[in-house]
C-alpha cells in the first residue's frame, strides 16, 4: 500500500524493514509478543492484566464537516430507519473516503452506527433508481430483512441527494451478496 515499516538499524547502521507485512499484521504481531511476554499473576483482582497496543487510524481530514453537512442535508435522521438519535448517527461514505474530496454530501448518507456497519461491508445497498433499500440474503430472517424494498429519506434539496453513480458503484461492489437484482 505504499508504506514500509521501519524496524531500527544493524549493527553495520543498515535499516532493517519489513516489506510484506501490512500495518495491521506488524500490530498484531506486536500484540502476540506483548501477551506472550506477559506474566500470569497469582489471583489478585487488584492486577490489572489489561495490555495496551497502539493502533494505527487513518485521520480523515474534514470528517466533522461532512457530518455537520450531512446532519443538516438529512434533519439528522437515518435514511433507512428514521432514527433521530445522533448519538448513533453515523456520516456514510456511498464511495469509500479517498481524502476531502470524497466529503462533498452527494457522496454521503446518514446511517444509524449498526446500518453503516452493514452497508459498509456489502450486506446493504440502495437501489439507485427507485432509492430503495437493498439487503444481503445473508439478513433473511433478522430485523434487517424489514427494510428490504423500502423508500430511504432523502434531503428536501435535490442538490444534496446521493449520487446514483456513487449508489450504482456501491451496489456493484455489494456483487451477488443482495437479494434484490436492480431495476
Amino acid at each position: 500500500d505504499g508504506y514500509f515499516f521501519l524496524e531500527g538499524f544493524n549493527e553495520a547502521g543498515l535499516a532493517n524493514y519489513v516489506f510484506a507485512s501490512s500495518e495491521d499484521a506488524v500490530l498484531a504481531q506486536d500484540a502476540t509478543e506483548l501477551l506472550n511476554d506477559e506474566q500470569t499473576s497469582e489471583l489478585d483482582p487488584a492486577h490489572d492484566a489489561r495490555v495496551r497496543v497502539l493502533a494505527s487510524v487513518v485521520r480523515r481530514q474534514g470528517q466533522g464537516a461532512f457530518r455537520d453537512a450531512l446532519l443538516a442535508a438529512y434533519s439528522g435522521t437515518c435514511v433507512i430507519s428514521g432514527c433521530k438519535v445522533t448519538e448513533v448517527i453515523d456520516a456514510a461514505h456511498i464511495q469509500p473516503y479517498r481524502g476531502s474530496h470524497t466529503d462533498h454530501v452527494t457522496n454521503g448518507i446518514l446511517l444509524r452506527t449498526d446500518l453503516h456497519s452493514l452497508f459498509d461491508r456489502g450486506l446493504l445497498a440502495i437501489n439507485p433508481n427507485s432509492r430503495t433499500v437493498v439487503v444481503a440474503s445473508s439478513l433473511d430472517g433478522t430485523e434487517y430483512s424489514e427494510y428490504q424494498d423500502q423508500r430511504i429519506i432523502e434531503p428536501q434539496s435535490s442538490s444534496d441527494r446521493p449520487s446514483g453513480a456513487g449508489l450504482s458503484a456501491h451496489l456493484d461492489w455489494c456483487g451477488d451478496r443482495l437479494t434484490v437484482a436492480r431495476e
